[in-house]
């Protein structure tokens, strides 16, 4: 009886999802404290959120901008990202910015 093996999730795989579901768990708990909602707890432990690295500027704010969330774990606005591109910015594929 043959039997199929079950590919193995690579570690950088593995680690990349963790990193994308840190930052999406980062991204709404900055969001829900910046609305001051009290059950957020005001917490060392939830990571501050970076400005976007390209202008500088919030990323959460009260007039909402697109935002994209790279898969080096930068959150930098997305007409930030694309102008940065079409600029010709882009050093390494892995991370853009």
């Amino acid at each position: 009886m043959a039997t199929e093996e079950v590919p193995k999730e690579s570690s950088t795989s593995k680690s990349g999802a963790d990193a994308e579901i840190f930052q999406l768990e980062a991204l709404s708990l900055n969001y829900l404290r910046s609305q001051n909602i009290s059950v957020i707890p005001d917490s060392d432990r939830i990571p501050k959120l970076h400005p976007c690295k390209l202008c500088n500027k919030s990323i959460l704010n009260f007039r909402f901008e697109a935002f994209t969330i790279l898969a080096c774990g930068h959150i930098p606005h997305r007409l930030c990202i694309e102008k940065h591109i079409m600029q010709g910015g882009v050093r390494r594929p892995s991370c853009p910015i």
